[in-house]
């Protein structure tokens, strides 16, 4: 007989998970606590712990407390295991502290598949300065550490070889012991399975004298379904006019997969088989070649076994078993008893042959030759009718492939494009959230050199300022001693004039002329400071100019970064709002937002205004609304949320607010307003009418950026039959909330839930009505479940819902619910009530406590199949007895 495979890696992890929970590890765990008194641990292959007593002796405490400490710990556990992998065998290990350890492999088939050791041994012949030298490496307190290791026992370094080599065969033992309960297990499965084959036959004895051969085929793969306990299985006859196998009866396969399945000898599991003659054995069908793919959604256990039907010694036919249907993976006694039937199943057919070939040779002893060539003619004539038919099938079936075809494309070009769209959203979703990341802190330095500079420049400004009012005052006083000494200057001209008149006081006169220079000079001196005053203002009005549009831009470029990483829409236009109020310096903001059928709209002072104020402010805002409403899928109450009504003083002056606004869109279609508002002696209106339009674009970008991708996500994650959240969606949710409960020690529960029979209700009304049937029931989950609890569709009839926060008393009355919900209801098939029914499997947190959320998920899965296998139409809770 034939195996596909070795023994696989998940083989022998799956191996090592079920020996860590045997009775012959407990046995090793205690010889290690009790010869040795150490502690230990089982690692797989990957390196991950299946088992291990986490406690630390106080002195390996100590050492692993500190940094140096604890990265030996890790270096020596890592050399050890490639030490131990180089011999093969177990080893003994000692740490920078004297402290030994031991390694030892588990072998399984020449292969190490895990390793099991234990550490914090203390050496009897290691001196105690040793280990004081060490403690001070360290840094601890050596003392205190000695101390510690006096309270342990302390062993030999070649006695504990000698436990170490007992443990290696031990555990050596221990796996073969294993290995052999397994085989035992397997045969009991196969007797058993012998025995529900010769009881089917016996029960069918009568049948199998007295049927046709379609009858025969039939009881024949039913038989095996059976005796092998196996959800799909098939029989296939050689066509020797086109040398292609057909399928003759199954179990499991919808009749249109029946009729139209033909295999060429050679292609395929069927194919080899019918080729070589052997028996095969598939364990994993996803990974061998001679499986065609386009056929595996059926196999979900992904294994397989197919047997040749042999007359003698050449083969006219191949039987085939998939879905053992307790999921177990198909073995080698399986295949035997599919080659016993299959050895019946010739007799059978050959009986059946010659059998016919008798009553054949009887018919034409009985009928004259022109009977013989009428009942030929007939028949010539029945087989042209059945060929035409044959070929007008076909041609419809092409042409339905053909029409499936295209739509399959379709739909896969679709999905491929959401798929594609979505990547590439979540792709700019991660860079622009790197690049927000990095912009924010580039933005964050940015602002606070703005802000030193700022400072630098207020403080120049300040300086600046004050020389203006002591330049202007200093201009103002050297402008009244000019017109003093113009007076003065027109005075002495005059008395020179008079002077030159009278002719006398001529040396008066020169000095009166000497002191009209002078005048001059200083004339012209205050000029020039005014003019250098002048140009002192000039320069302080422009940097305080260019502050204030440094402000602006910052206040804008920070906006348009970080508007981008807001989660939800509705958030971004308040967060904006926040945003730009220090810069506008506005008395009071809001903005009105269209949220799929519905309004948010909000109000908020930043300053005290008065009751009367904010009435004004709503007037104006329903006013300049009205456009924008109209846009409403159906008609909206305008209603306002008010925050910080702190701020609102009642009674009190009134000024009539200036309201300025702008909108911003979706997709070419208005969906919101912004408003910001302020009283005449607040806020520069000029900066509003500049900056308000430019954060609409950005809001309008970011809101309708955002959208798209949370309408893609959504698709991406969501069903498309139900609209409930899909495998994918689930698996992530699942983990997290499996993680938060553990983390956080709350309750948790887990629904798995089948609907009884399905696949004969598919096979019996179509599929197109069992889709049907699967919104429906989707529907009475849902309404049976709160919001907050998550449900997802799982397969063609399997759903999954989390219940977060539920103990397993509650999520018992959840199940017990929806089961009472979906017997009530009655499916309306062509005017006529069909009833249904479902089973779930439960397991429920802190009740279950595994180590993975996998683990969690696999208990559920257990039960489900335990509420099946125990009748059906009830609920299950994992380890109810």
């Amino acid at each position: 007989m034939e195996s596909t495979f070795e023994v696989t890696k998940e083989e022998r992890a799956s191996f090592l998970k079920n020996f860590a929970r045997s009775r012959e590890w407990r046995k090793i765990r205690e010889s290690i606590l009790v010869r040795l008194t150490a502690p230990y641990w089982m690692m797989d292959e990957d390196g991950n712990y299946l088992s291990e007593v986490k406690q630390n002796r106080s002195y390996c405490q100590m050492i692993k407390e500190t940094m140096l400490g604890a990265k030996n710990c890790q270096d020596q556990l890592t050399k050890g295991l490639e030490q131990m992998k180089e011999k093969r065998g177990p080893i003994i290990t000692r740490c920078r502290a004297g402290i030994m350890g031991f390694i030892s492999p588990l072998i399984l088939e020449d292969i190490i598949i895990g390793v099991i050791g234990g550490c914090q041994i203390i050496d009897s012949g290691t001196s105690l300065d040793v280990y004081r030298n060490a403690a001070v490496e360290f840094g601890l307190d050596d003392n205190k550490f000695i101390s510690c290791l006096h309270e342990q026992e302390a062993i030999s370094w070649s006695l504990l070889e000698v436990e170490v080599h007992l443990i290696h065969l031990l555990a050596q033992s221990s796996i073969e012991i294993v290995i052999q309960k397994g085989i035992v297990n397997e045969r009991d499965i196969l007797l058993n399975n012998l025995v529900r084959f010769y009881r089917s036959l016996e029960e069918r004895r009568d049948l199998f004298l007295r049927a046709e051969p379609e009858e025969l085929y039939q009881l024949i793969v039913q038989i095996i379904s059976k005796s092998i306990n196996c959800e799909v299985c098939s029989l296939m006859l050689v066509d020797p006019r086109t040398n292609l196998l057909n399928i003759q009866a199954a179990v499991g396969l919808p009749p249109e997969v029946v009729r139209r399945t033909s295999v060429k000898i050679g292609e395929g599991v069927s194919g080899w088989v019918a080729v070589h003659g052997k028996p095969l054995l598939v364990k994993d069908i996803t990974q061998d070649p001679r499986f065609r793919p386009a056929s595996t959604d059926r196999y979900y256990t992904n294994s397989l076994i197919s047997t040749p039907i042999k007359i003698d010694q050449k083969t006219i036919g191949v039987l085939n078993a998939n879905n053992e249907a307790s999921r177990r993976i198909f073995n080698e006694g399986d295949l035997r008893l599919l080659g016993i039937i299959a050895e019946h199943a010739a007799v059978t057919i050959e009986g059946i042959k010659g059998y016919e070939k008798k009553k054949h040779e009887e018919w034409i002893a009985t009928h004259t030759l022109e009977e013989r060539q009428e009942a030929l003619r007939l028949q010539a004539e029945r087989m042209k009718a059945e060929m035409e038919r044959r070929i007008e099938e076909e041609a419809e079936e092409k042409e339905r492939l053909k029409r499936e075809t295209e739509r399959l494309t379709l739909e896969v070009s679709r999905i491929e494009e959401l798929r594609k769209t979505a990547e590439q959203l979540q792709h700019e979703a991660l860079s622009a959230k790197e690049a927000a990341e990095k912009e924010r802190l580039k933005i964050e330095a940015a602002r606070l050199q703005v802000e030193a500079e700022d400072l630098e420049h207020r403080k120049e400004t300040e300086s600046l300022r004050q020389q203006v009012e002591n330049l202007r005052s200093e201009v103002k006083h050297l402008k009244s001693e000019e017109s003093n000494l113009k007076k003065q200057l027109r005075e002495a001209e005059e008395l020179l004039v008079h002077a030159e008149q009278a002719g006398a006081l001529e040396e008066e006169t020169k000095d009166l002329r000497r002191q009209i220079a002078l005048m001059k000079e200083e004339e012209e001196r205050l000029r020039t400071q005014i003019a250098e005053v002048e140009r002192l203002r000039a320069r302080a009005e422009e940097a305080e100019r260019l502050r204030a549009q440094t402000r602006e831009l910052t206040t804008l470029y920070e906006l348009s970064k970080e508007i981008i990483s807001i989660p939800e829409p509705k958030e971004i236009p308040p967060w904006t709002l926040e945003k730009i109020q220090p810069l506008l310096n506005c008395d009071i903001s809001a903005y009105i937002l269209l949220e799929g059928d519905g309004l948010v709209s909000e109000i908020k002072p930043f300053r005290p205004v008065s009751e009367e104020f904010i009435d004004e402010f709503k007037s104006q805002m329903i006013e300049n609304s009205k456009s924008l409403l109209s846009k409403a899928k159906k008609p909206i109450k305008l209603d306002f949320e008010i925050k910080s009504e702190e701020m609102i003083i009642k009674g009190g002056s009134f000024e009539r607010p200036r309201i300025s606004y702008t909108s911003f869109i979706d997709r070419d279609s208005p969906t919101g307003i912004l408003y910001v508002g302020h009283q005449p002696k607040n806020g520069d209106e000029e900066l509003i009418r500049r900056v308000l339009p430019i954060v609409g674009v950005h809001v309008s970008t970011a809101i309708e950026k955002l959208r798209i991708y949370l309408e893609t996500k959504d698709l991406v994650d969501r069903d498309e039959l139900t609209g409930l959240y899909n495998f994918r969606y689930f698996g992530r949710r699942f983990m997290e909330e499996f993680k938060l409960s553990v983390r956080n020690r709350r309750y948790f529960a887990l629904l798995m839930i089948d609907f009884d029979y399905l696949k004969k209700f598919n096979d019996t009304f179509g599929h197109e009505e069992g889709n049907r049937l699967i919104k429906a029931i989707a529907g009475i989950i849902k309404l049976n479940i709160r919001d907050v609890d998550i449900l997802a569709r799982f397969g063609g009839d399997e759903f999954v819902a989390i219940l977060p926060e539920t103990s397993g008393a509650q999520a018992k009355e959840v199940a017990e619910r929806i089961l009472e919900a979906l017997r009530s209801y009655e499916h309306i098939i062509e005017g006529k009530p069909y009833k249904i029914t479902a089973s779930i499997g439960l397991s429920s947190y802190p009740e279950l406590m595994t180590k993975t959320a996998k683990d969690f998920f696999m208990r559920t899965d257990e039960a489900l199949y335990q509420a099946k296998g125990r009748g059906r139409n009830q609920v299950y809770v994992y380890g109810s007895k």
